[in-house]
């Protein structure tokens, strides 16, 4: 089969099929989770498809940033990606084994009718989260701490002593996002003060949230992919019921 470029949602394979909204381009970043390994993360593309099967190029273990040849036929996997608008879609499927369009390729199965579930995207969906973060001000002092929580359209943090904001203050953020895996992927943005409050104890805690400004779409993208991990992450250890608008 030879692959025919990038697809659109509705545009047709070289077999023929007509790719829906609810399947992966080619050329789709995809991430695979065996059912069996529900904490090791694989990141593949979508290389090429037929009437029955996607071809992916070889996964890289996200946690050991090494390409992983050994796929056993009939493994069952969940695929996951994220669309454009930042919509988050996942679906099970199984290995195939692995056929050779000028390199090897890992091919699974389409998804069956009604497997693929689609996380409607909140606006900036916000979850708890504790991570490295670093600051840096227009007049260029720099701070370390901790993120209180994270969306794709911002973030919020604690207040150190010392540190005085005012709402519309820029400043650039830097934050080491954390998925459950163990993969740890940096991402550093412009952002502007939004909101400043209080919470009350002894000593009372201050804290900022953050919008992001002029966030290039693949950065978003890793944020919605990221809040959506760390919400199955949540959710397991019994900690999130519903998400957080």
């Amino acid at each position: 089969m030879k692959s025919t470029g990038r697809t659109t949602g509705h545009a047709k394979t070289a077999a023929g099929r007509k790719a829906t909204e609810m399947e992966p381009d080619i050329g789709q970043v995809v991430t695979l989770e065996p059912l069996d390994e529900p904490t090791r993360r694989y990141r593949s593309r979508v290389a090429d498809r037929d009437a029955s099967a996607l071809y992916l190029d070889i996964p890289l273990d996200e946690a050991e940033g090494r390409l992983v040849h050994h796929w056993p036929r009939g493994l069952r996997l969940t695929v996951t990606w994220v669309d454009a608008s930042g919509g988050v879609f996942r679906f099970p499927t199984t290995v195939l084994g692995f056929a050779r369009r000028g390199i090897p390729l890992l091919k699974v199965a389409l998804p069956e009718a009604g497997t693929v579930q689609r996380t409607q995207r909140r606006q900036h969906l916000r979850v708890p989260a504790l991570m490295p973060l670093a600051l840096e001000l227009g007049d260029g002092r720099r701070f370390v701490l901790r993120t209180h929580d994270v969306s794709a359209g911002g973030l919020s943090f604690p207040l150190p002593p010392g540190l005085m904001l005012a709402r519309g203050d820029r400043l650039q953020v830097y934050v080491a996002l954390q998925f459950r895996n163990g993969a740890v992927e940096p991402l550093s943005a412009e952002a502007e003060v939004v909101r400043l409050w209080e919470e009350g104890g002894d000593p009372v805690r201050r804290f900022a949230s953050v919008k992001f400004l002029g966030l290039r779409p693949r950065d978003e993208a890793r944020l919605v992919r990221f809040a959506f991990d760390r919400q199955i992450f949540l959710r397991e250890k019994g900690l999130l019921d519903e998400p957080r608008p």
